[in-house]
């Protein structure tokens, strides 16, 4: 299960639960920019997006 806890712009903070096939839901709170950057493809621009990880906390 993922709940955003937070959205502004293209920075991101998300609760992460993982339930390991068991009773236990482990969370975590993971924070994210995407970004977009440019780079040369065969000569040519292209732009891409990339998700680059600011924090992440393992309750």
């Amino acid at each position: 299960m993922d709940r955003v806890l937070e959205e502004k712009g293209n920075h991101y903070k998300i609760e992460y639960q993982e339930n390991g096939g068991g009773t236990l839901t482990t969370p975590s709170i993971i924070e994210f920019d995407i970004e977009k950057r440019s780079i040369h493809r065969d000569g040519k621009p292209v732009t891409m997006r990339v998700l680059r990880v600011t924090s992440y906390d393992q309750k």
